[in-house]
């Protein structure tokens, strides 16, 4: 648990929430909350366990202007394009779409939950192996993150 030392005083003063270079205080480090190893010990040595496989690297992409426009055969080479950095990644940087940053006025308007219909999508696909060794000893689940 952390514990917060300043007195409501200091904090007032101090008015960090008008500091945009202050982004954490009193704050645990973020970190990822899924990890799995096979047993407490391995878990305590904090590496990666054996069974597990970053999906990070070049996934193949095709870009649509909407959900709707997505072809039910998306997954066809036609259409897929590899990426050249590595993924994840903002598409559009990558030529895809133009680039939306805003910090005062929201580019689209706000009518929770429907969305425009202007919605550009990504679809992503990955192909890769598993070690035969992980479908053994009883193992009933694989769980994939990216």
């Amino acid at each position: 648990m952390t514990m917060i030392t300043d007195s409501l005083a200091v904090v007032l003063q101090r008015r960090d929430w008008e500091n945009p270079g202050v982004t954490q205080l009193n704050r645990l480090a973020a970190h990822p909350p899924f990890a799995s190893w096979r047993n407490s010990e391995e878990a305590r040595t904090d590496r990666p366990s054996q069974e597990s496989r970053s999906l990070n690297g070049e996934w193949r992409f095709a870009w649509f202007p909407a959900p709707e426009a997505v072809p039910e055969s998306w997954l066809e080479r036609i259409f897929l394009t590899p990426i050249l950095s590595s993924s994840p990644q903002n598409w559009q940087m990558h030529g895809y779409d133009a680039p939306i940053y805003t910090n005062v006025t929201y580019p689209i308007a706000v009518n929770p939950p429907y969305v425009p219909t202007e919605n550009p999508t990504g679809c992503y696909s990955l192909t890769f192996n598993i070690d035969e060794s992980w479908l053994q000893e009883g193992q009933t689940r694989i769980i994939l993150m990216c």
